[in-house]
C-alpha cells in the first residue's frame, strides 16, 4: 500500500512509531479491530503530510498521538524516534520507488529490457553520425 503513494518506509515507521508508544505505556494491542486501527492510523497520518514541506513529520506525529489516545508529552519522544529511522525509511522508499519502476519497465519493455535498451541506444548513436 505504501508504494503506491511512495511512501512506504514511512508507513512502516509509522507502524513502528505507534508500537513504541504502546510498548511505553503498557498499552495492548491484541484484538484485530485494535491492529486494523494502527495500520489505519499509520497510512492516513502519511496520507495527509504529502504537502507538507517542513514539520510534516510533526504533524504526522501529533494525529498518532491524538488518534491513538496518548499522552501529548509523548511528542518529544516520537520526534527522537523519527530522527533515528529516519535514514532507513527514506533508503527504504527510494529502493521501493527503483524496484517499482524497475517491475513497471518490465512488464511494459519484456524480459529483456536492458539488453534492449543497450541496441536502441547503439542504432541511435549511428543514426545520429550518419545525419551529421
Amino acid at each position: 500500500m505504501g508504494t503506491s503513494f511512495h511512501k512506504d518506509g514511512s508507513v512502516i515507521g509509522s507502524v513502528f512509531k505507534i508500537m513504541f508508544l504502546v510498548c511505553l505505556f503498557g498499552t495492548t494491542i491484541n484484538t484485530p479491530g485494535a491492529i486494523a486501527q494502527v495500520l489505519g492510523v499509520a497510512l492516513l497520518a502519511n496520507l495527509l503530510i504529502t504537502g507538507v514541506p517542513i514539520g510534516g513529520g510533526t504533524i504526522s506525529e501529533m494525529l498518532i498521538i491524538t488518534m491513538m489516545g496518548f499522552p501529548v508529552a509523548s511528542l518529544p519522544i516520537l520526534t527522537m524516534v523519527a530522527t533515528i529511522i529516519d535514514p532507513a525509511a527514506t533508503m527504504l522508499n527510494v529502493v521501493g520507488d527503483t524496484v517499482s519502476a524497475m517491475m513497471v519497465t518490465r512488464v511494459i519493455d519484456g524480459k529483456h529490457w536492458l539488453e534492449n535498451k543497450d541496441k536502441k541506444t547503439k542504432v541511435r548513436e549511428k543514426i545520429e553520425k550518419v545525419e551529421v
